[in-house]
């Protein structure tokens, strides 16, 4: 009985902002404005990646797309990336897949050329 007092006093209490009534009150909240000056590309920017993988060896290009799915390696990765000037950057990426032998399966470099809309 004490705990449905207590939610009848806080329901009274309450005041709830309707969103047809004051739509800013709910948005201005909950999502924040971006500034349009600042670059959202910089130099010298650093990236972390993280990913999953499953890797389904063919045996001819014929076979590519006769491949099921539980005779393939799950697995995932990890990524790093640098740009060193706000259009241009390297990354390495890595893949462990669950082949019962080597840690690591793929090793990847990256050249970046991008172009910030």
């Amino acid at each position: 009985m004490a705990v449905g007092a207590v939610l009848m006093v806080m329901a009274g209490t309450a005041k709830a902002a309707h969103v047809w009534e004051e739509p800013s009150a709910w948005w201005s909240g909950h999502f924040v404005a971006y500034t349009p000056n600042v670059p959202k590309y910089t130099a010298s920017e650093l990236s972390f990646d993280m990913f999953g993988s499953y890797i389904a060896p063919e045996t001819h290009f014929t076979d590519l797309f006769e491949n099921n799915i539980r005779h393939g390696n799950w697995g995932g990765g990890v990524g790093l990336n640098y740009f060193f000037t706000r259009e241009l950057g390297i990354g390495t990426d890595i893949n462990i897949g669950d082949n019962r032998g080597n840690f690591v399966d793929q090793v990847m470099g990256n050249f970046y050329a991008r172009l910030p809309i």
